[in-house]
């Protein structure tokens, strides 16, 4: 009587750590489904992120190319400026001459 339930005993030892294994398989494939989702939504962003990465790039490109731009706008702004100041000038001198010019052409004509 011994013999069989010690026999029981270790049946009933097996087919608990037979039971515990099947256990930890389970647990490891569930954790494993779990790993390929979210090694899925990494790649996912990833991608994401370069292609964010790329719109990035063209933008900042197109900035760069506006910045110069309105520099361009200033640096002909600033230069237009400058020439008209000098007509400006050299009108007023011309004007200054002129009127000169004639007040001593009226003053030798009335003589």
């Amino acid at each position: 009587g011994g013999f069989t339930l010690n026999f029981n005993m270790e049946d009933d030892a097996l087919r608990k750590l037979k039971q515990r294994i099947t256990e930890l398989k389970k647990a490891r494939h569930d954790v494993n489904t779990l790993l390929h989702q979210v090694r899925a939504e990494q790649l996912a962003k990833e991608e994401e992120m370069h292609k964010l990465s790329r719109e990035l790039d063209a933008i900042k490109s197109k900035v760069d190319q506006k910045e110069q731009l309105v520099s361009q706008y200033d640096r002909t702004i600033s230069e237009s400026e400058k020439a008209y100041s000098k007509i400006i000038e050299n009108s007023q001198l011309l004007l200054s001459a002129l009127d000169r010019e004639s007040q001593s052409l009226k003053g030798a004509s009335s003589k």
